[in-house]
């Protein structure tokens, strides 16, 4: 468990995902690692330890795991906490974690509604991303949720 943790927080990722689907907003948040496919029996083994999620190959030589239902982002919640402030005290991924998960604990609450999509995204921009251009898309986002959807 201890390997897993120290390469979850190497090489995880904690995303918040969002996309125009027809005139709604999709906000769903995602656990992934992503390596190259010579590592694809090593991240296997990691799922089957962890026991969520696929894994894929892809097109352009890398195997991921990818996590997204609720039940998974909720396990993924209940393998890393209690243990990670041990093995991540000094990985910059620990702030990134937490924000993850207070996103992910607003998308279990139910339905997501437009004011809790709207909550994510605001909480999302506090994540490590690509800088203004993640914010202005982000800030896009909420913009069409709040004029178009909560009409």
């Amino acid at each position: 468990m201890s390997f897993i943790l120290g390469f979850i927080a190497g090489e995880g990722s904690f995303q918040l995902n969002a996309r125009k689907n027809g005139k709604y907003i999709e906000v769903i948040p995602k656990f992934s690692i992503y390596l190259k496919d010579n590592d694809e029996k090593l991240l296997r083994e990691i799922h089957s330890v962890i026991g969520v999620g696929s894994v894929t190959l892809t097109k352009n030589g890398h195997v991921q795991l990818q996590a997204r239902s609720k039940e998974d982002l909720s396990t993924i919640i209940s393998f890393i906490d209690g243990s990670y402030d041990k093995f991540w005290k000094n990985s910059n991924k620990k702030e990134k974690y937490e924000t993850w998960k207070e996103i992910v604990h607003i998308y279990l609450d139910g339905e997501t509604t437009k004011e809790q999509k709207v909550k994510m995204l605001e909480k999302g921009k506090k994540m490590k991303g690509d800088g203004r251009k993640r914010d202005t898309k982000i800030d896009k986002h909420i913009k069409h949720i709040k004029e178009v959807e909560m009409q």
